[in-house]
């Protein structure tokens, strides 16, 4: 978290003054939760159990501060308490090249990438990529590090130096 919160300042100290624009702040969200029917077969009637819970909540932060320049943060309140999940300082050089230093998912395998939240529930991953995962970048596929990412159309290259644990220790 230091190490995102220092690039974060470094990064927004090196903007020349013609390239600032008013700060732009952006808030999201997502709620999902889930329901489930069940019959009992008891003794004497058949009789049904209701569940509702929530799966996820999720809150997302991103503060821009110039072109390019910004930070974000994503939160999960699914527990009842703030735990986080994404802090990150963000440079997009242009429409091609992003830089990003905190703590974030980037590249991983393929069995590992992160699953959008309407599709969380069915999608199973192999256990050997659940437990590559444990231990290397963590269990939800973070970690503390810097990536690079270049794209177009037609191609996708992304490279991330990391601690390599997913811890914050």
């Amino acid at each position: 978290m230091r190490l995102s919160f220092l690039v974060f300042l470094l990064c927004a100290g090196s903007v020349s003054a013609q390239e600032r624009q008013s700060p732009r702040f952006t808030f999201w969200g997502a709620l999902q939760t889930r329901a489930s029917v069940g019959l009992t077969d008891g003794a004497d009637d058949d009789q049904a159990r209701v569940g509702w819970g929530v799966r996820r909540a999720r809150a997302r932060a991103v503060l821009t501060l110039s072109n390019g320049l910004g930070a974000n943060y994503d939160v999960d309140v699914a527990s009842g308490s703030l735990q986080s999940v994404d802090l990150f300082a963000f440079y997009n050089v242009n429409d091609n090249v992003r830089i990003r230093a905190g703590r974030m998912a980037s590249a991983q395998p393929r069995a590992h990438v992160g699953t959008p939240l309407p599709f969380i529930d069915a999608v199973s991953r192999p256990a050997i990529a659940e437990r590559w995962g444990q231990r290397t970048i963590g269990g939800d596929g973070r970690d503390f590090g810097v990536d690079v990412r270049y794209r177009t159309d037609e191609l996708e290259l992304s490279a991330f130096v990391h601690n390599g644990d997913g811890s914050f220790a």
